[in-house]
């Protein structure tokens, strides 16, 4: 186990290796461009992506997903659903692939989605064909339900994606077992955010990606962290500026910034409550302290029903807390998924590696 297998493959789905002695080992190490992956430590976990597949969900209007599948297709399904500037390949791969989510890609397969025109080396959107809106996307979800066939899924959305997945658990309760909402959102969009991301989405689709446009996304992103982790700063200006296409984001955001507000709240009256729509499922809310949504949590947290939802708050963390802190998220989520009745218990490397040090 002490071996190491290095790699350097220049696709995405190329990445399924074996190394010779019979484990298939996963370390941390990715670059731009090239993806550069190096496979080795006995706590590491099986980086498993099969062929990006895209999804047509309404032909008539050219709105599509395109989703990586991760893990054994015959478990239950997880989805997952994408921030601002990311795809479901960006958003997640960190996380997932971290040791402790290991008992997660090991029992579940996952499902992570890209929205319209968000994937890499993606076209500019078509001129003259609507963007969906939140609300469509939500929609969106139900069809690649339906043409993947699983009857229920578990879904983790960050961001704007989580505020797509908790539209469509309001809309279709029967098919979600549990959310996870890393800074969600709940409301209409304020004055002052809409005002700033029209600003900057007036440079995304005339500009490009101008060094305005990239110093307003590490801000959204990394409100107080561009000091402390220098690196992780790094890596993602140089996805915004290479990966993403700058007109198509602009479309994302507007949808996003003229989202509608989710219309639930807490309902006293027991007989009521069965008519007044909310989230019913269990819902993990994740809140970054440094994050800009962190006040809308708290909002979304007072309209949820206190029986099922729990609201975890992580200091010193900015919008990509999956990689600030992927311990401490992978711990409440494998805990939320124990409360509905899954049963991944397996050891976390990270907490056996914090007893070892006392």
């Amino acid at each position: 186990m002490g071996d190491s297998l290095d790699a350097t493959v220049n696709s995405r789905a190329d990445l399924i290796v074996s190394d010779p002695h019979g484990d298939t080992k996963f370390g941390n190490i990715m670059e731009m461009g090239d993806l550069h992956v190096n496979f080795g430590g006995e706590n590491g976990v099986k980086l498993q992506y099969q062929e990006e597949e895209k999804f047509v969900a309404d032909e008539s209007k050219g709105w599509y997903f395109t989703c990586w599948k991760q893990g054994d297709p015959r478990k239950v399904p997880i989805v997952t659903f994408h921030d601002l500037g990311l795809n479901g390949y960006t958003c997640f791969r960190t996380f997932f692939n971290h040791p402790d989510m290991q008992a997660v890609t090991k029992h579940f397969s996952i499902y992570h989605l890209t929205a319209p025109g968000q994937e890499e080396g993606a076209p500019n959107w078509r001129e003259g064909t609507p963007y969906p809106t939140m609300e469509d996307m939500a929609d969106m979800v139900e069809s690649f339900r339906l043409a993947t066939g699983f009857v229920h899924f578990i879904g983790i959305g960050v961001g704007a994606g989580a505020n797509i997945l908790a539209r469509y658990a309001i809309k279709h309760p029967q098919h979600v077992d549990a959310l996870c909402l890393v800074n969600c959102t709940s409301r209409v969009a304020s004055w002052g955010e809409w005002t700033a991301q029209k600003w900057n989405n007036m440079q995304l689709k005339w500009r490009g990606m101008t060094n305005s446009s990239l110093d307003y996304l590490m801000w959204n992103y990394f409100n107080k962290l561009q000091e402390n982790r220098p690196d992780l700063v790094n890596f993602y200006r140089q996805h915004f500026a290479k990966n993403v296409n700058p007109v198509n984001l602009a479309l994302f955001i507007d949808s996003f910034i003229n989202r509608s507000d989710l219309n639930i709240y807490r309902e006293g009256d027991p007989v009521r409550r069965q008519t007044i729509p909310n989230i019913t499922c269990r819902v993990l809310q994740i809140a970054a302290s440094d994050s800009p949504y962190y006040e809308e949590t708290i909002q979304l947290n007072g309209r949820l029903y206190p029986e099922g939802s729990e609201w975890l708050k992580i200091q010193d963390a900015d919008g990509f807390v999956l990689d600030e802190e992927p311990a401490k998220v992978a711990q409440a989520v494998l805990l939320q998924l124990q409360g509905v009745g899954y049963a991944v218990n397996e050891r976390r490397p990270s907490f056996d590696q914090q007893k070892s040090q006392y």
